[in-house]
């Protein structure tokens, strides 16, 4: 799981292996148990086998922490689906975990977002294919 902060792995004074953990996780230096991320903003992707090297590598290294430093994300985590389209594209989900659904609302409002996207576009429009869902926590 990507997280946006320098503590990624545990939580303050917590040892990184062995010994009792509570459920929930760690994102920008602070635990959150699951219920307190109750939005969730699903990506799906799909990529064109000639650009998949080079999306990838953008999207991860790139891509997902501009995501992350926008307000209001504090995690996201991205997958392989481990059998490919029908027509040869890679397929993948990235979840990103929010805060609120108010941060979600602020991003689409903002900024940020076109230029997000727009920086997909311009990069990767026709070797991608993507759809957008937003996941609400119910218990």
């Amino acid at each position: 799981m990507l997280s946006h902060g320098p503590n990624r792995d545990h939580a303050p004074g917590e040892s990184g292996g062995g010994g009792t953990r509570s459920i929930g996780c760690v994102v920008a230096g602070e635990r959150y148990a699951p219920r307190t991320m109750s939005v969730a903003y699903v990506v799906s992707i799909e990529v064109a086998p000639e650009a998949l090297p080079a999306w990838d590598a953008w999207h991860s290294d790139v891509h997902m922490p501009d995501v992350l430093g926008q307000p209001g994300f504090v995690a996201a985590e991205k997958y392989r689906d481990e059998t490919d389209a029908a027509d040869g594209w890679a397929r993948f989900v990235v979840v990103y975990h929010l805060r609120d659904r108010r941060a979600l609302a602020d991003y689409f409002a903002g900024d940020a977002m076109i230029r997000i996207r727009r920086d997909h576009e311009d990069r990767f429009g026709r070797a991608t294919r993507l759809s957008r869902q937003i996941w609400r926590q119910t218990r």
